[in-house]
């Protein structure tokens, strides 16, 4: 199939391997999903509708003029964020009480908690900020209020809260406004005032200053007459005041013989003596007789009539002083056009046009800030807002949340999809391998062979023998791990048959095969040993040589305890070839085997990378047609790229569903670094359970003695 073709074979074949691990993820996010459907709290949210007017409203205009459309559009964008902004919910936790809520608020009292009230607030504010939902309707000056709660008559009066919260922050954002722009216009008139005051007054006084000036020049006969009138409006002016000010007090303290003192009137002279009489005669009398009561009665009437000739008194005597200021005022006025009509130097009349042009001014500008206070003034007490709720929020009959059906079919499509992806992933970059197709694509080296998994056994003439696989393919030549081995010797026959008669004719002697894994346990040893067995049952010369200095284990698995081994001969400081005595006859075939025994306390690869072990493996290809490697693991250890530099094969064992692709992808670059350029890497997937029906069992007719698990 071309490579730009979809491979729908290898996608089934992806799902039939990783079928098991699919369906645990969709049985977990099921799982999940349904924890889920019937643990939540159903939500409810309702919806206030309200309109914004983009222009404002101002009552006191009488045209709003013309409105641009794209102003329009920011202006109610900005009210949309007036809506989310704290402001308004701080007005809606206080008008909804939400401090306390169950389910918005704390749960408890302020006064309970330690913390400081301006974060418990805000927590309160984050919480309903949540359930807001402001959205603007289109193009239009609609804008959409939600709330969402686990009550729908709550969420109903909390969604109308929230407009009522919008409208009252806009009117008294708007009034307050206003009261900022009118306590500047207060400052500015009480100055206007003053100025005024103190310009009036300089007039005034240069008038009086200059006086005789004045009575000199024409029309002096008129002038006179008006300063008298002026000095004696002035006079009773002053004179009445003070009578109004006593008679207002004694009003105020019902002293009556200080107000006949002062009004000078017969009829409450008389009725003061009334009452005089009468309160003696009332505290002669016994409390409680007909006559306390009579006098009592008497008293009240006579300070009736004494309230009611006062306030008349006091009433005619203010009319008469407003009249007299009033006189004062025209008087006033009245020297001042006669000063300015009169026959006065240049230089008088330039001073006296100078104080009234200042007194002028200043009285217009007192009149014009009087007159935008009054306005300003007007403008805040008929504020209205420039939204209102055209449709208040009604409770919801049906929950906002997904129903718990639409929940189960969507998690049931997303565990399905996770869980492919799942397997995808575990398939060709995080989990073990599971086929040869993935261990060839993943390591772009051919696959020689599976070996299937089977229950190690132990020798019966070797009772030290701890169980082996290998043990399988000496009792049981017929089983599928003993066809999987002679498979791979059949893959290896091949990779070094695909050398030129010219690559072969550089190496002499026999073939050395190298044995490796990328980290312990993938069956390394029992796959060597099985291996060496099917090479000398074939009649060629075998060796195997366990180079595993760190953690030896072919004497164990052969059950020999030589007295010295690989280590002993690599760390000894004579010269000469390898003794005999390291040399161990295979019980089971004609396989000669070199042991290791002892661990190594010095670094191993020294050993491995030192002229010794190159002079073995010269004399071992010169005594043997086939030498098999078995080496240590190559991800904790070096050791192994040491000797794949001797190796004219190499022989990849990779643990079925258990060594992890990052460490096989980790190792093989150095491998192919360290490898002799001429040497092929074969993969093995190694330890397969298939179960009946995999490969294996697919054929076990044509298996005798099966053994596999």
């Amino acid at each position: 199939m071309d490579d730009d073709k979809i491979d729908i074979r290898g996608f089934l074949g992806v799902l039939r391997r990783q079928i098991k691990f699919i369906f645990a993820t969709v049985i977990f996010v099921l799982m999940a999903a349904f924890l889920y459907v019937y643990v939540q709290t159903p939500l409810y949210t309702a919806s206030t509708l309200i309109q914004v007017d983009p222009a404002g409203k101002n009552i006191l205009a009488a045209d709003q003029g013309s409105q641009n459309s794209n102003l329009n559009d920011v202006r109610v964008d900005g009210e949309i964020e007036i809506l989310r902004s704290d402001a308004v919910a701080v007005r809606v936790v206080q008008m909804a009480n939400l401090m306390a809520d169950p389910e918005f608020g704390l749960g408890v009292l302020v006064e309970d908690l330690d913390q400081n009230p301006s974060i418990l607030l805000k927590t309160v504010i984050q919480n309903i900020q949540r359930a807001i939902r402001i959205t603007r309707k289109g193009n239009t000056y609609l804008i959409s209020a939600s709330v969402t709660s686990e009550n729908p008559m709550r969420a109903a009066e909390l969604a109308n809260i929230l407009a009522d919260a919008y409208i009252l922050n806009q009117i008294t954002t708007k009034v307050d406004s206003i009261e900022t722009v009118a306590s500047i216009l207060r400052v500015r008139l009480a100055e206007a005032r003053m100025a005024l005051e103190r310009d009036e007054t300089a007039f005034d006084e240069f008038i009086a200053e200059n006086i005789a000036l004045f009575e000199t020049g024409s029309g002096r006969v008129e002038f006179a007459a008006l300063k008298a009138a002026y000095s004696s409006a002035l006079a009773q002016s002053a004179q009445s005041e003070i009578r109004l000010g006593a008679l207002e007090t004694g009003l105020q303290n019902r002293d009556w013989a200080s107000i006949a003192e002062t009004m000078q009137s017969e009829a409450i002279i008389t009725l003061e003596r009334q009452r005089a009489a009468a309160n003696a005669r009332l505290e002669a009398a016994a409390n409680g007789s007909q006559a306390s009561v009579e006098l009592r009665l008497n008293l009240a009437s006579i300070d009736e009539e004494l309230n009611r000739k006062t306030t008349t008194a006091v009433r005619n005597l203010r009319a008469e002083v407003s009249e007299l200021r009033a006189q004062i005022s025209d008087t006033q006025a009245q020297i001042r056009r006669s000063v300015l009509s009169g026959d006065l130097p240049p230089a008088l009349l330039t001073k006296i046009y100078e104080l009234q042009q200042s007194s002028s001014i200043t009285r217009a500008q007192y009149d014009n800030f009087l007159t935008r206070l009054r306005d300003v003034e007007l403008q805040a007490d008929l504020q209205v807002a420039d939204a209102r709720v055209v449709s208040p929020a009604l409770p919801p009959l049906d929950p906002s949340s997904q129903s718990k059906r639409t929940i189960l079919v969507l998690a049931g499509i997303l565990a399905l999809g996770l869980g492919v992806g799942l397997a995808f992933l575990n398939e060709y970059f995080i989990g073990g391998f599971t086929n040869e197709d993935q261990l060839a694509n993943t390591l772009q080296v051919p696959v020689g062979a599976r070996i299937p998994a089977v229950t190690p056994q132990k020798p019966p003439s070797r009772p030290s023998a701890e169980p082996s696989a290998a043990e399988v393919y000496a009792t049981q030549p017929m089983s599928g791990y003993a066809e999987s081995i002679r498979r791979l010797r059949v893959a290896l026959d091949q990779a070094l048959g695909w050398r030129s008669d010219a690559q072969q004719s550089d190496i002499e002697g026999g073939r050395v095969i190298m044995i490796a894994s990328t980290v312990p346990e993938e069956g390394k040893s029992n796959t060597a040993l099985s291996l060496g067995r099917a090479y000398a049952g074939s009649g060629l010369r075998t060796l195997l040589i366990d180079c595993d200095l760190r953690k030896p284990r072919m004497h164990k698995i052969l059950g020999a305890e030589p007295n010295s081994g690989m280590l002993d001969y690599l760390t000894s400081s004579q010269a000469g070839d390898v003794s005999e005595h390291m040399y161990q006859k295979d019980y089971a075939s004609d396989l000669e085997v070199l042991l290791g025994a002892g661990r190594s306390n010095v670094p191993t690869d020294q050993l491995l990378a030192g002229p010794r072990f190159s002079r073995l493996i010269k004399e071992a290809r010169a005594g043997f047609d086939i030498i098999i490697l078995d080496t240590p693991p190559l991800l904790p250890l070096v050791d192994g790229l040491y000797l794949a530099h001797y190796a004219d094969v190499i022989a990849l064992l990779v643990k079925w569903s258990s060594t992890t692709q990052q460490d096989v992808r980790s190792i093989l670059p150095a491998l192919l670094d360290s490898k002799n350029k001429n040497a092929e890497i074969v993969s093995v997937l190694s330890q397969v359970r298939s179960g009946k029906h995999g490969y294996f069992g697919k054929y076990a007719a044509y298996y005798g003695n099966q053994n596999e698990s």
